[in-house]
C-alpha cells in the first residue's frame, strides 16, 4: 500500500453547516474545535456528506474522487484502488480561539415571504487559504497496471488544476480546492482515453441592473417586536481586535463580551471601558 502525501488549500472558504451538509467536521467530542475534512463515509449516513471516497448505503451517491473518475472515463473507480483519504486542517490555520467565520441567514415566511422573526439559521465556513495535510492510501498493486496508474495520475492532475469543489454553496463560490502534490510515479506515455464531454468551461457574466434590485425586506416579520437576527457575542468582536492587549481584551470580554443587543450601545460601551 503506497500513500501520497501533499496540501490541499481552500482557494475559497469551506461551508461548515448542518449534518446534512457538514464538509469539515470536528474531531473528537467538538470541545477542542479540531477540524478536518470528512473521509470514508461510514456509519448509518445515507447522504454523501462530502467525501472523498465511498458510497452511500442506498448507492444513489458515490464520493467526490469516485465521481471525477466516472465523469473523465466513463466507468467506476476500482473499488480497492484508493482504499483511505486523509485531510487534516494545519495548526497554524486555526484562529486563536479556534473560532471560524460564521455567516448569518435568514428564513421567509412560505405564504407571506416575510422574515420570520428567531428563525434564522447559521453556517461557519472555514477561511480561504486554509491547508490541510492530504493523505491518500492508494494499492500499489493495482498501480502495476499501465491504465490504471495514467488514469490515477490524470484524476489527480485535475486536483492540482484547482477543478475541485469540496463541499455544499458551490453555486455561492464555496468549496473551491487545490491539491498541492508530487506524483511519485510519471506521467504514461500515451495518454488514457477520456470522455468527449468532460470538460470544465468558465463562464463570466456581467449583469447591469435596469431596475432597482430589492436587497432587504425589513418590514412583515411575523412578529415585529422581535429581532430579525440573534444577537452576536462581543467576545468574538474583541477577539478580532488583534491589537488590543491581552490582560486589557481578557477585561473587556467580562464587561462586554456577552450578546449584543444594540450595537450603538455596545459601542458607546466599548469607548467608555477602554483605557485611554
Amino acid at each position: 500500500m503506497a500513500v501520497l502525501r501533499g496540501e490541499l488549500f481552500a482557494e475559497s472558504p469551506i461551508y461548515r453547516g448542518n449534518a446534512r451538509k457538514m464538509l469539515f467536521t470536528r474531531d473528537g467530542d467538538g470541545t477542542q474545535r479540531l477540524v478536518s475534512l470528512a473521509g470514508e463515509i461510514s456509519g448509518t449516513a445515507q447522504a454523501l456528506m462530502d467525501a472523498f471516497i465511498g458510497s452511500s448505503r442506498d448507492g444513489k451517491n458515490i464520493g467526490l474522487l469516485n465521481r471525477l473518475w466516472y465523469r473523465l472515463y466513463g466507468e467506476a473507480m476500482p473499488p480497492n484502488l484508493i482504499s483511505k483519504v486523509e485531510c487534516q486542517l494545519q495548526k497554524q490555520y486555526y484562529t486563536r480561539d479556534r473560532f471560524f467565520d460564521l455567516r448569518m441567514g435568514i428564513r421567509l415566511d412560505e405564504d407571506r415571504w416575510a422574515v420570520e422573526a428567531n428563525a434564522n439559521y447559521k453556517m461557519e465556513t472555514l477561511f480561504r487559504n486554509a491547508g490541510f495535510d492530504f493523505a491518500m492510501w492508494v494499492d500499489d498493486g493495482l498501480l502495476r497496471n499501465e491504465e490504471l496508474k495514467g488514469r490515477l495520475y490524470y484524476l489527480l492532475q485535475e486536483l492540482q488544476a484547482g477543478r475541485f469543489w469540496f463541499g455544499a454553496g458551490k453555486s455561492k463560490g464555496l468549496g473551491r480546492c487545490r491539491l498541492s502534490l508530487n506524483i511519485p510515479f510519471d506521467p504514461p506515455a500515451t495518454p488514457p482515453a477520456v470522455q468527449p464531454n468532460a470538460n470544465h468551461l468558465t463562464f463570466t457574466f456581467v449583469l447591469d441592473a435596469t431596475n432597482p434590485v430589492l436587497v432587504g425586506w425589513n418590514w412583515g416579520k411575523l412578529d415585529p417586536e422581535a429581532p430579525a437576527f440573534a444577537a452576536i457575542e462581543g467576545r468574538f468582536l474583541l477577539g478580532a481586535m488583534k491589537n488590543i492587549p491581552v490582560p486589557i481584551r481578557e477585561r473587556l470580554e467580562m464587561a462586554i463580551g456577552g450578546p449584543i443587543v444594540s450595537p450603538e450601545h455596545w459601542k458607546k460601551q466599548l469607548a467608555d471601558f477602554l483605557p485611554r
